[in-house]
């Protein structure tokens, strides 16, 4: 998550040296000295939660990637779907909490993807032909 991080990290510190010029100019904005860029405020106030959204939805992208190669590599997506349904059913009786997690609009502030939607893609490969991006047939020149 190098790139995301590092994308998140920038945005987080630039928005605070932001805030801390307003905090500096407030004197000025008060006595009428100076005006305000009332967008250039809006997207200073904004952009740290614009950067955690994507961060946290590259995070569900490459949760499902991570699903998808587990598949391919075993061969076997429905035991991989099995799997996660075993593990979301003990993690939902030890928790109660988070069997209601992603009900309302939390489902963009995940890291994952809902285990659902998970299973569902992997039973979808069951239906689609094999791969055969490995064992693609050499041909010989003429």
């Amino acid at each position: 998550m190098g790139l995301a991080d590092s994308i998140s990290r920038l945005t987080h510190l630039l928005a605070l040296l932001g805030q801390l010029a307003i905090v500096l100019s407030l004197p000025t904005l008060l006595l009428g000295v100076t005006e305000v860029n009332w967008p250039a405020l809006l997207l200073l106030a904004v952009a740290p939660q614009l950067a955690l959204l994507a961060q946290l939805g590259l995070s569900r992208v490459r949760e499902f990637d991570a699903d998808r190669l587990a598949a391919e590599l075993t061969g076997d997506p429905h035991g991989l779907a099995s799997a996660l349904a075993k593990i979301e059913r003990v993690s939902r009786s030890a928790r109660p909490a988070a069997a209601r997690m992603g009900q309302s609009g939390t489902l963009r502030l995940r890291t994952h993807p809902a285990t659902a939607e998970r299973i569902e893609r992997l039973l979808e490969q069951l239906r689609r032909p094999r791969c055969r991006r490995f064992h693609r047939p050499v041909s010989t020149p003429k």
